[in-house]
């Protein structure tokens, strides 16, 4: 075998350190309401992302926006650099209007920590700034009975959902490949296992958990496109009672692809 974090990144979503100065709700007309003051707002498009929160991920969904979030980014050539102040101000007046409206908040954030910067409304920790527009599986941090991952088809999401972005130039995974292992119940065991037990006796969805997990190092290669097929009906399913059965379907490709006995599914099963 080898490890899934040897083929995937896993990354903590958006760290804003004051997520309600900078998550937004739309509103019918396409303006925005700042949630911290209640003022709205029209703004240029082009700072606004969707944006998702971990209650939003739900296990073989397509995920979609229900909030938005004021990224004051831009990304070129893969490299996500600080908007500057006079760039909203000469391009982007509605932005920079709601940048200076709130320049109190956005400086005192951290105990005034972002003041001491020259773009003083970026975010305090900028990790993976330029992976957010990518398709990739997200997933929830903290899962209670089961493993919550979804299909993200490139929306922005904060700290409660943790991104799986597969490496550049690999072709032993897919992203319904994984999806269909990491919602298994065969992953479930393993974090039973290994992973820290929180309350009601869940589990953390975090890189340093996740990373270990085994894959198959020479899957047969019927039964992982047998796998990838399951898990796309699933994701296009909307019937409650044929999800259920696809997903039990999903499973047992999934034991079948790692080679598990009927007598090891039963514990796997105990530990569901």
């Amino acid at each position: 075998s080898y490890k899934l974090g040897s083929v995937v990144n896993i990354f903590v979503g958006l760290q804003t350190s004051k997520d309600d100065l900078y998550i937004l709700d739309r509103l019918e007309d396409g303006r925005y309401q700042l949630p911290l003051t209640g003022k709205i707002y029209r703004l240029e498009d082009t700072f606004i992302k969707p944006y998702v929160r971990g209650k939003d991920v739900h296990r073989f969904s397509t995920l979609s926006a229900v909030k938005y979030i004021f990224f004051p980014y831009i990304v070129e050539n893969d490299v996500a650099r600080p908007v500057t102040l006079q760039e909203l101000k000469s391009s982007y007046p509605l932005t920079y209007q709601y940048v200076m409206d709130n320049e109190a908040e956005f400086k005192d954030r951290e105990g005034k920590k972002a003041a001491e910067k020259e773009i003083w409304y970026v975010y305090l920790r900028e990790q993976n700034l330029n992976k957010y527009e990518k398709p990739r599986i997200s997933s929830m941090e903290i899962c209670s009975s089961y493993p919550n991952l979804a299909y993200n088809p490139g929306l922005y999401n904060g700290t409660t959902v943790y991104g799986w972005e597969i490496n550049e130039n690999n072709d032993q995974v897919s992203i319904s490949y994984l999806l269909g292992i990491g919602n298994s119940k065969l992953l479930w065991w393993f974090l039973k296992l290994t992973g820290d037990t929180l309350q009601g006796d869940a589990r953390r969805f975090k890189t340093n958990y996740l990373a270990p997990f085994p894959l198959p190092l020479n899957p047969d290669l019927t039964i992982k496109k047998d796998l990838e097929n399951l898990v796309q009906d699933r994701l296009n399913c909307t019937d409650s009672f044929q999800s259920m059965s696809l997903e039990q379907q999903i499973n047992d490709k999934v034991c079948e692809l790692y080679g598990i006995t009927d007598e090891e599914k039963e514990v796997i099963d105990a530990a569901y």
